[in-house]
């Protein structure tokens, strides 16, 4: 951001040290607690269905070496990537919708969306839709698989926005929440303590599971 600069009218714009600050702080609160929030219910998921946890176990033992997991070793858990996509599917960052402003009169089939009119992404619908998936309510990480996740529309599987104004910390949430959870499974066996439930807490916002997401963690010896 510092580098950062752009040309309007001939004349080259930076960012100020105020708008610096005020995006930094914006990163840190957007990202980490979206992220943390997500993770929990990847636990939830990864609890409440355990043979999917020991496929994501035998997958980081099968491809990690000296028993350290580092940030090249991450395209290697691929299966991993499929339950953290799923999770992202059943419970997505908005409760509501995407906006966007239509900067142009815009027709498609017998529909006129004026200049000016902001028009609503449903994602939380979009992705549930049985129009679009396969018994949506089930938690199935295969979805996303090589062979199915090229079939996916991604105007209608969007966590992180579609187009070029999607999301920008998309790989800084991908990569945390990978290396949590692989570090994670890799060392601990998560079994349920108490409710398998995982409740949501309704909110204007993110999404949250209500009283949080309680679970056993049992250290692997061997």
């Amino acid at each position: 951001m510092i580098d950062a600069e752009g040309e309007t009218g001939g004349v080259v714009k930076k960012l100020s040290t105020e708008n610096i600050v005020a995006n930094a702080v914006m990163f840190m609160i957007t990202g980490y607690d979206t992220t943390s929030t997500m993770l929990a219910w990847c636990t939830h998921y990864l609890v409440k269905h355990p043979e999917e946890q020991e496929r994501v176990r035998l997958e980081i033992n099968e491809n990690i070496e000296n028993n350290v997991i580092e940030y090249a070793d991450l395209p290697k858990l691929k299966y991993l990537g499929q339950i953290i996509s799923e999770t992202f599917r059943l419970q997505p960052l908005l409760t509501l919708s995407f906006n966007r402003i239509c900067s142009e009169d815009f027709h498609y089939e017998n529909i006129t969306i004026p200049k000016g009119v902001t028009v609503m992404i449903p994602v939380p619908n979009y992705h549930k839709d049985n129009r679009y998936w396969n018994e949506p309510e089930n938690f199935n990480p295969d979805r996303f698989s090589s062979k199915n996740a090229r079939l996916i529309d991604p105007s209608i599987y969007q966590p992180f926005g579609y187009g070029p104004r999607s999301c920008i910390g998309i790989r800084m949430a991908q990569t945390v929440m990978k290396l949590t959870l692989a570090n994670l499974i890799q060392h601990y066996k998560l079994e349920p303590c108490g409710s398998l439930e995982g409740e949501e807490e309704l909110s204007l916002f993110i999404p949250r599971p209500k009283n949080g997401i309680m679970v056993k963690a049992t250290a692997i010896t061997s």
